[in-house]
């Protein structure tokens, strides 16, 4: 009869459904974010020492949102990136133009 076709079909609707939430819920998702509260007017001096052992250089960059809305994008005139070597001993200073080392 329809009216078993669809409560059957809407049974396995809602089950789908009830599965893919249930999956979405319990995955992990990494997110990497830093945020930073300032007064309005003015801006803030961060410092920050990461490392990436496995990344080349010119694949970071720093992008800048504030809560005002301006974005900057690839700030590059106050980061210093030093490569290493596969150790992780410091090789030099990436040089952004030419992406060799600056000693």
């Amino acid at each position: 009869t329809p009216g078993a076709v669809i409560s059957i079909t809407c049974g396995i609707a809602m089950l789908f459904l009830l599965v893919s939430e249930l999956v979405s819920f319990l995955s992990l998702a990494e997110k990497s974010e830093m945020f930073v509260q300032q007064e309005e007017g003015g801006k803030l001096r961060l410092h920050f020492n990461m490392t990436f052992p496995k990344m080349p250089c010119c694949v970071y960059s720093l992008d800048v949102l504030d809560i005002m809305g301006r974005h900057e994008v690839g700030i590059s005139a106050t980061v210093h990136k030093m490569r290493l070597s596969p150790k992780g001993e410091p090789l030099g200073e990436y040089n952004q133009t030419g992406g060799g080392t600056r000693d």
